[in-house]
């Protein structure tokens, strides 16, 4: 191990930062790789670092690392379950629209018994009939009607005409057959 750190202290001082950092990562000589994190632009590496960090409990940091990393699940995973700020999660997932982001938005609003961001969410994810699911369990069809974009299929649509229908609301039942 001693030539791991050897080797590493030789590559920072050739301004190698990128091939020492991944030495410091991968000998867990963690703090020596901290002060090279900002010289570093392989996404691979921040991941790597970040994941240090967030088993450190260092969530803060972690996220940090994953944004520089570009891995937006993990920091929408870790927004949501870690740092407790689910409206910065939900922002970021509407603007890239990660599908499996979307899908851990959708089930963490269901948890939190928050049924239209789980629509929505579910919806951006590709789970319409999970959405619809719980849009007629939690009387909230409307919400799906109105979240439902041209990623629609005719059976959602038909879905909420059937919806309204029962209801004898005869005018969105239209609405919702025209799609």
């Amino acid at each position: 191990m001693k030539q791991f750190k050897d080797a590493a202290e030789l590559y920072v001082e050739a301004k190698a930062y990128e091939k020492a950092a991944y030495i410091y990562i991968s000998s867990k000589y963690f703090s020596q790789a901290e002060p090279l994190m900002e010289h570093i632009t392989t996404p691979k590496l921040h991941a790597l670092y970040a994941k240090v960090k967030e088993s450190e409990g260092k969530y803060e940091e972690a996220k940090e690392s994953y944004i520089k990393a570009r891995d937006h699940d993990s920091v929408v995973r870790l927004l949501l379950y870690r740092l407790d700020d689910p409206t910065s999660a939900f922002d970021m997932v509407r603007e890239n629209r990660s599908c499996a982001a979307a899908k851990m938005c959708g089930l963490y609003a269901k948890e939190r018994e928050d049924y239209r961001a789980a629509i929505e969410f579910l919806l951006l994810a590709g789970e319409n009939t999970k959405a619809y699911e719980i849009a007629q369990t939690f009387n909230e069809i409307e919400t799906y009607a109105e979240k439902l974009d041209a990623s629609g299929q005719k059976t959602d649509y038909v879905g909420i005409a059937r919806h309204y229908e029962s209801l004898g609301r005869s005018s969105e039942t239209a609405k919702a057959h025209r799609g």
